[in-house]
């Protein structure tokens, strides 16, 4: 990630999106926020005959890009400006086709500065969420500027499509606008970033489609598995991995127990990482889980922090949040220690202790903890979430 938050695009990836454009004729293609130009070129490899214009806010980058690739108009403007038709001198509506790989950042400007652009491209649910994101307003951008029935290829952080917090969004584009395809990437595709992203191709404007097409991408850019799925299922979450257990789970012909039902108590521990630390004593924290593993803990703790979570015998620990550690977990034989809000403490009645340690450390529960998270970099499994994990018996 570059000091403007933005992963340049590669090749490979590039050439999936564009593929996954149905539009065969295009006469004008956008790029808001082109950084080194690999999704415009493989855009040109495809239409060579259209249009093609983009926008950055790095002079230098700029400079550099329409060296590379003479035949796209590149104007210095920010994705964000809600004047970028203007900046970009075309009409609202006229863009055939759009392709974008957006910063991911939080934006500190009130919602009331984006509140028409949500309204206009029939994303006004946008306007309750609790907080913004450039990813979002770079995705209500390209609507604005496609015409109906122009097809926008956008690269998208795993968050906007599994978070609970955007759920709002997904809603909106499901009833509003046609979902063509999501194709999940693989973790850590982008050089130094962890960022879990996905590609989503939306068509504007809505038309009848019962089913959308879930893809698993692999490093080479090669399609390994694929679903499709009810259009309405998508509300609660886009990202295959999730989809692909919830069908696995469905085929099943038998019940199967969760943690809820089997009656689990599932707390996280009080404090920070940071003030454990300042206690000077033994704790337990995501970087001390050793993965898969029995642990014996010294007795560490004080009377007067009995109060908060802390182990016992025949606790399961598991990791909450963290990056690359989420599956991590651990059963307690013995000792009493503190845990950090990071981690999990989870307790079993005595019957559905080995059944529940071994569904935790098979194939399949690893999987469903990894499909099951959320987030961009540091995945999070929320505790109504992990209620629903399925034991093995």
């Amino acid at each position: 990630m570059d000091s403007l938050a933005r992963f340049y695009t590669e090749k490979i990836i590039s050439n999936i999106l564009v593929q996954e454009i149905s539009l065969s004729n295009p006469k004008i293609v956008i790029d808001l926020g082109i950084g080194s130009g690999s999704l415009t070129n493989a855009a040109f490899q495809k239409w060579s005959n259209a249009t093609f214009l983009a926008t950055d806010i790095d002079l230098n980058q700029i400079k550099q890009t329409e060296k590379d690739y003479p035949f796209v108009k590149i104007i210095e403007a920010n994705g964000l400006d809600k004047h970028i038709d203007k900046k970009l001198n075309i009409k609202i509506g006229s863009v055939d086709v759009a392709i974008c790989n957006p910063p991911y950042l939080r934006i500190p400007s009130k919602h009331g500065n984006f509140k028409s652009l949500f309204s206009s491209v029939g994303l006004s649910n946008c306007n309750k969420l609790k907080y913004l994101t450039s990813d979002l307003i770079f995705l209500a951008q390209n609507i604005l500027l496609l015409k109906e029935g122009g097809e926008l290829g956008i690269i998208l952080p795993d968050g906007l499509l599994s978070s609970k917090e955007f759920n709002l969004l997904r809603q909106d584009l499901i009833s509003n606008h046609t979902i063509i395809s999501v194709i999940q990437l693989p973790d850590k595709i982008f050089k130094k970033a962890e960022a879990r992203t996905h590609i989503l191709i939306i068509k504007k404007g809505r038309i009848s489609n019962n089913n959308v097409n879930l893809f698993l991408a692999d490093y080479k850019g090669k399609y390994i598995d694929y679903l499709s799925v009810p259009t309405h299922l998508l509300i609660e979450r886009m990202d295959f991995l999730y989809h692909k257990l919830h069908q696995n789970k469905l085929n099943r012909n038998y019940a199967v127990k969760t943690l809820s039902t089997i009656g689990a108590e599932i707390k996280r521990g009080q404090l920070t990482h940071a003030e454990l630390k300042f206690l000077n004593e033994n704790y337990i924290h995501t970087t001390k889980l050793f993965h898969l593993s029995e642990i014996s803990l010294k007795n560490d703790i004080s009377n007067k922090q009995l109060h908060y979570i802390h182990t016992a015998k025949n606790d399961i620990l598991l990791a909450r949040v963290g990056r690359g550690c989420i599956g991590k977990v651990s059963l307690v034989k013995k000792g009493t220690q503190l845990i950090s809000d990071c981690v999990y403490r989870i307790r079993v009645p005595n019957e559905y202790l080995e059944m529940v340690w071994d569904s935790f450390c098979s194939k399949e529960g690893q999987l469903w903890l990894k499909s099951n998270s959320r987030g961009v970099c540091a995945r999070l499994i929320s505790k109504s979430d992990l209620q629903n994990f399925p034991i093995k018996f």
